[in-house]
């Protein structure tokens, strides 16, 4: 068991500086809180995880085909080859990444399923809508000396300098034989921070395994926490640039 548990924050409460100061309670400690309240319809996300399903049900070589991998522009089809500090091993999964930024999806575009570019955009500005309130709550005691809405506005879909990811996940069924024919040390997804200001984490209820560790090292010893899905809800993590 965990000595500390990952918050769960209601951003539907009307009391929005109460909703900022859990927040910041939660960035500033734990570093991971689950969002609930958060307006984006549980049928937009089922909708972009069973895109994400029908996209990875396909054979491997049709997959790098219509999305090849570009590091430069962080964009693409990639096949257990991102490799983390931390382990020195690639990750063992796959991922689709589509980034928010002018040509960086050129040619990149999935072709299956139907209307996979109309239906990750929508779902693209859902998600930095959320985002963008997220920071936005965050913002005067992270950032006080910044105008309201300066972290928002620094976050922009399909613009030249966009960075935004909408980033599809797969972990594919590991059989025992292919589990021993693996390196030594190998994991599904080797610790790591990540280098945004935040990630939102869409969860499937009974779908387990997201740890984390809290912001306080204390005398470096590391304590996991189990991130677990929250029914309606979204997990978000505070970045590096944010943490900086």
């Amino acid at each position: 068991m965990s000595s500390y548990a990952v918050p769960v924050v209601d951003l539907s409460d009307p009391d929005e500086a109460a909703v900022a100061t859990a927040l910041w309670n939660a960035a500033t400690t734990v570093g991971f809180f689950t969002v609930t309240g958060h307006g984006i319809p549980q049928d937009a996300i089922d909708a972009q995880f069973q895109a994400s399903k029908d996209f990875f049900a396909q054979d491997l070589a049709v997959k790098e085909a219509s999305s090849p991998f570009e590091a430069k522009l962080n964009s693409g089809f990639e096949h257990m080859k991102q490799v983390r500090p931390s382990t020195g091993l690639p990750d063992v999964k796959e991922s689709l990444q589509v980034t928010a930024r002018s040509d960086a999806m050129l040619d990149r575009w999935p072709n299956h399923p139907p209307e996979f570019e109309k239906r990750a955009r929508a779902f693209m500005e859902k998600s930095h809508a959320l985002a963008a309130k997220i920071l936005t709550l965050l913002e005067p005691r992270a950032c006080p000396a910044n105008a309201p809405g300066t972290l928002a506005n620094a976050h922009t879909l399909w613009g030249p300098d966009g960075q935004c990811t909408l980033r599809h996940l797969h972990y594919p069924p590991m059989s025992a034989e292919h589990v021993s024919s693996l390196p030594k040390g190998s994991w599904r997804a080797g610790a790591h921070t990540d280098w945004c200001c935040v990630t939102l984490l869409f969860q499937r209820v009974g779908e387990t395994g997201l740890e984390c560790a809290a912001n306080p090292r204390g005398d470096g010893a590391t304590e996991w926490a189990p991130v677990d899905p929250v029914q309606g809800g979204v997990a978000v993590n505070v970045g590096d640039m944010l943490s900086r």
